[in-house]
């Protein structure tokens, strides 16, 4: 496992948790419940103020929020950072999310995608090739 030591784990997952929570539109309650955990040990979560979670709980955490462990783990600083896949956070999230699903939702997601583009090339839309329009 390695580790930033630049950040404080604890600060940088509450940043991650407190930011996905805000996307979602969810309330320490509601996050809590889901994850199986307090309402008030989120909002401690969120400000820093506990050590990180055991796994079971970063788990939970992360189905409740639309992600994944390692996301959390990276926000924390335990794990390598990747780069954004996308500017938009909302996609970001929902494209993470997608290796939690089952194999076959994951097909059935891959698929829906591969339709969009395939109609949009018959269009002859810009966008085909992640390039935005011209303009």
């Amino acid at each position: 496992m390695t580790t930033n030591p630049d950040i404080n784990p604890s600060a940088g997952l509450g940043k991650r948790i407190k930011e996905l929570r805000d996307l979602s539109g969810l309330t320490h309650a509601q996050v809590g419940q889901a994850a199986g955990i307090s309402r008030s040990y989120v909002s401690r979560l969120e400000a820093g103020k506990v050590a990180l979670p055991s796994r079971e709980v970063l788990k939970r955490l992360a189905e409740a929020l639309g992600t994944n462990r390692e996301d959390l783990l990276r926000a924390a600083g335990y794990l390598e950072l990747l780069p954004p896949l996308l500017d938009d956070p909302a996609l970001e999230i929902a494209f993470r999310s997608v290796e939690n699903l089952p194999p076959e939702d994951r097909r059935e997601v891959l698929e829906f995608v591969a339709y969009v583009m395939q109609r949009r090339r018959r269009r002859g839309s810009p966008g085909e090739t992640g390039e935005a329009p011209e303009g």
